[in-house]
């Protein structure tokens, strides 16, 4: 009976800490467009990208800070993760006042585009939130 309970056991989970999580959320995508704003790509990112990036990333960077300590890489996967709902909202964004054709030309836009900044601003993220952090929240509870 105890292999069971061994296996069922909870991770070790963390508090969050709130000053430190929104400061990294909204400090991420601007510190890359700063990083590269002579690409003016990364600029053009934050102005399409940060919206999805607050709503679909926003969330599941809290859950996996709640799991995780945060490190580049895991947050990175993260990152990746949110980029496959991105798609499909702002398809269903713009498929109520655009044709399918535009639609589906602008959520794969999106994608493509998620596809290098979703990992990089969420990686980035993770880095500043470690640095953010209190001491009080980087011990799981």
């Amino acid at each position: 009976m105890t292999e069971i309970s061994e296996i069922n056991a909870p991770q070790n989970r963390y508090l969050v800490d709130p000053v430190a999580f929104f400061a990294a959320l909204v400090l991420a995508p601007l510190l890359v467009a700063l990083l590269g704003f002579w690409l003016l790509i990364p600029v053009f990112a934050v102005v399409l990208g940060g919206l999805p990036y607050l709503l679909a990333g926003g969330p599941l960077l809290a859950n996996g800070l709640r799991y995780n300590e945060p490190s580049f890489y895991v947050f990175a996967g993260i990152g990746l993760l949110a980029n496959l709902a991105t798609p499909f909202l702002v398809f269903l964004f713009y498929m109520v006042n655009n044709p399918l054709e535009a639609a589906l030309s602008v959520a794969v836009m999106y994608f493509a585009f998620g596809l290098i900044f979703a990992p990089l601003w969420c990686g980035i993220f993770a880095v500043l939130y470690r640095k953010f952090r209190r001491e009080l929240y980087s011990h799981p509870l």
